[in-house]
């Protein structure tokens, strides 16, 4: 049986985002998500709450990426990035996420805020080339 542990007060108002959120202790154990994790991944809160984050992995994701990931919230940092997991379907997905160091009465907890990649509405990015190509016109 997996030990539910309560977050701090200090964390709750994350849960409210649209966006995706996770919250993981020190050791990257998930202690809560909220609605719009439970809608994208299919996992219920029961069922992953006690589970380690990176269980959604699909091995598809660069190890470059993971190892930057790893580094920076070593440091202490945040990091954003793409990671491509696996819903509890079988069907990848692309997740933008930003993971955040936050601490705690001396205990540190990561904040993971993301969003379906293929969910984002099509044709909202431009190149950097057809930026430069635009920048004299209004």
């Amino acid at each position: 049986m997996k030990l539910m542990q309560k977050i701090p007060i200090q964390l709750s108002s994350y849960l409210a985002l649209a966006d995706a959120v996770v919250i993981t202790d020190k050791n990257h154990i998930i202690v809560d998500i909220n609605e719009q994790y439970e809608n994208i991944t299919g996992y219920s809160r029961n069922r992953i709450v006690g589970l380690k984050a990176g269980f959604l992995k699909s091995k598809l994701t660069p190890k470059s990426t993971h190892k930057s990931l790893k580094y920076e919230l070593q440091q202490n940092k945040p990091w954003s990035g793409v990671l491509i997991n696996r819903k509890k379907s079988g069907e990848l997905w692309h997740s933008s996420i930003t993971i955040t160091p936050v601490v705690i009465e001396g205990c540190t907890y990561y904040i993971g805020v993301f969003r379906e990649l293929e969910q984002l509405q099509q044709g909202i990015y431009i190149s950097e080339d057809k930026k430069w190509k635009r920048k004299g016109n209004c």
